[in-house]
C-alpha cells in the first residue's frame, strides 16, 4: 500500500514537474517571439522603401529605325525593282505572287496605328513570314533582319501562317469530296511511293 502511495505520489509530482517545465518553455518562446517580431519592425522601418522599376527605354533606337533602314523599306524594294530573281530567291516567290497573297491575307493581318506607334504594316508581316518559311531561321536572327523584336515575331508569324491557310485552303488543300476522288488518291500513292490502299 506505501509502495503504491509513493507511486502515485510521484507520479502526480512528475506530471507537475513537466507541465511546469512545460509552461516555463512556452513563455521562454514567446518573449523570444515578440523581441525579434520588434526587432523585425524597427529594422523595417529603417530601410528606405524600395522603388519600382520602371523601363528606361520603350523601344529601342536601333527597332525605331526599321521603317528607315529595314530589310522590308529597303533591301527588299531594291531587289524587287532592280534584281527581281534575287527577290525571288530571298522570299522564294516573284513579286507578282507576293502581291496576290498579300491582297488575299491582307484583311486578317492587318493592325490599326495608335498614337504611341505605326503598326508593322501587312507587307512587312508576310515577307517576314516567308523569310522565315524559306530559311527557318531563328527568331532572334530575323529580329536583327527586320528590325523587329523577338516577342513580337512570335506573335505575327503564327497569325500569318494562320491567315495564309484561312485564304489558299479551299484551292490548295482541297479535301476529296468524292469517291472517285479518293480512290485517285490512293492510285497516286500506289503508283509514286509503292502503297497501295493509302490516301493520306
Amino acid at each position: 500500500m506505501a509502495k503504491y502511495l509513493t507511486q502515485t505520489y510521484l507520479i502526480k509530482h512528475f506530471d507537475k514537474c513537466c507541465f511546469e517545465s512545460v509552461k516555463v518553455s512556452i513563455m521562454k518562446f514567446a518573449a523570444v517571439a515578440a523581441i525579434l517580431g520588434a526587432a523585425y519592425i524597427l529594422l523595417d522601418e529603417d530601410e528606405p522603401p524600395t522603388k519600382v522599376s520602371r523601363r528606361s527605354v520603350w523601344v529601342h533606337e536601333w527597332i525605331r529605325q526599321r521603317e528607315d533602314q529595314g530589310c522590308y523599306e529597303n533591301l527588299l524594294k531594291q531587289l524587287r525593282n532592280k534584281l527581281p530573281n534575287l527577290y525571288q530567291n530571298f522570299l522564294r516567290m516573284t513579286a507578282k505572287e507576293f502581291d496576290y497573297l498579300l491582297k488575299l491575307v491582307t484583311p486578317y493581318i492587318e493592325k490599326q496605328d495608335t498614337y504611341m506607334r505605326k503598326s508593322i504594316s501587312p507587307g512587312e508581316r508576310l515577307a517576314l513570314t516567308l523569310r522565315y518559311l524559306a530559311t527557318g531561321e531563328s527568331f532572334s536572327s530575323l529580329q536583327y533582319l527586320f528590325r523587329i523584336p523577338q516577342c513580337t515575331i512570335s506573335q505575327i508569324i503564327p497569325e500569318v501562317l494562320d491567315a495564309i491557310y484561312m485564304v489558299l485552303r479551299k484551292d490548295f488543300m482541297k479535301v476529296p469530296s468524292t469517291k472517285d476522288e479518293w480512290k485517285e488518291v490512293a492510285t497516286k500513292f500506289d503508283r509514286l511511293w509503292n502503297f497501295p490502299n493509302c490516301i493520306g
